[in-house]
C-alpha cells in the first residue's frame, strides 16, 4: 500500500466506532516496529476512549521490567493479560512478536 493515503486513521476511526457502538472487544494490530508509536498516537487522537497499548520490547520499560522481577517476557505478559483484561484495550505489535509470543496469543 502507499503511504498517506490514511489507512491507519480510517482504522482508527472504524474501531472508535465500534467501541462507541458497544460492539467493540480488544483488538490486535499487526504492523511494523517504525509503526507501533505512530499507531499509539493515531488511536489517542482518533479512537480516545480506547486504551492501546506496545507489546515489544522496545516499549518495556525498565518499570515494567522491574515490575515483572526483570524479565522482558514476563513484562509482555503482563502487557498482555491487562489489554486483554481491558474492555477497550487494543495490543499494537510487530509480525514477529506474534510469531514469538504465539502460544499465548492463540488462547485468546
Amino acid at each position: 500500500d502507499e503511504m498517506g493515503l490514511g489507512k491507519t486513521v480510517q482504522v482508527a476511526a472504524f474501531l472508535c466506532a465500534l467501541e462507541r457502538s458497544g460492539l467493540y472487544t480488544p483488538a490486535l494490530v499487526a504492523c511494523p516496529a517504525t509503526m507501533l508509536r505512530q499507531w499509539r498516537r493515531e488511536l489517542r487522537a482518533w479512537a480516545p476512549r480506547l486504551r492501546p497499548a506496545i507489546l515489544h520490547e522496545s516499549a518495556v520499560s525498565s518499570a515494567a521490567r522491574t515490575a515483572a522481577r526483570g524479565s522482558i517476557k514476563d513484562a509482555k505478559l503482563r502487557i498482555l493479560r491487562e489489554c486483554v483484561a481491558d474492555p477497550r484495550g487494543i495490543l499494537l505489535t510487530t509480525y514477529e512478536q506474534i510469531r514469538v509470543m504465539r502460544e499465548h496469543l492463540l488462547p485468546v
